[in-house]
């Protein structure tokens, strides 16, 4: 009974005390300004790691300037009302992608190769890029081959997602 009556007391002093409330509130202050600058640390540099975890890869590390410009000539092309730049469009798309994806060690030769070693979680929308690249191959293999505007828009898009998930272009 003793120590309970000691811990009472020495409780009931240190409420009282105007230093231990002091110190209280320093230390309460610096605790969350530390747990503000490892959350932001955390923001920082986190992300990368966490898609290194989820994914199992890393982005690719290529400066956006020289991938960018490609992109905007392709949504250039695609913007166009010639069914010519379409395809040349959907060709420059995946060809960028195939180099992306080529950077990142995927084994394989061709793109298709490389989509077939993937899993859904490196690629999130890696059904509809399968199906958009066998569009592709069908354009490289099909003399008379014809695509509407709003399909090679939608297939453009689905290859513009993937580069936009490997943050290459914007």
């Amino acid at each position: 009974m003793e120590i309970i009556e000691y811990l009472e007391q020495m409780n009931s002093f240190l409420e009282q005390s105007y230093i231990f409330r002091s110190v209280k509130a320093l230390l309460g202050f610096y605790m969350i300004v530390i747990v503000l600058v490892l959350l932001g640390i955390l923001f920082r540099t986190g992300r990368g790691y966490w898609t290194v975890l989820m994914s199992g890869q890393e982005f690719p590390n290529i400066t956006r300037g020289k991938l960018q410009k490609r992109w905007d000539s392709v949504l250039l092309l695609i913007g166009s009302n010639e069914i010519l730049n379409w395809k040349a469009a959907i060709l420059e798309s995946a060809q960028m992608l195939d180099e992306i994806l080529k950077i990142t060690q995927h084994s394989g030769e061709t793109l298709r190769e490389k989509l077939d070693g993937m899993v859904e979680v490196q690629l999130r929308n890696l059904d509809q890029i399968k199906s958009a690249n066998k569009i592709k191959n069908r354009i490289v293999q099909e003399d008379g081959f014809e695509i509407s505007k709003e399909e090679a828009q939608k297939i453009v898009e689905i290859f513009g997602d993937a580069m936009k998930f490997f943050e290459v272009i914007e």
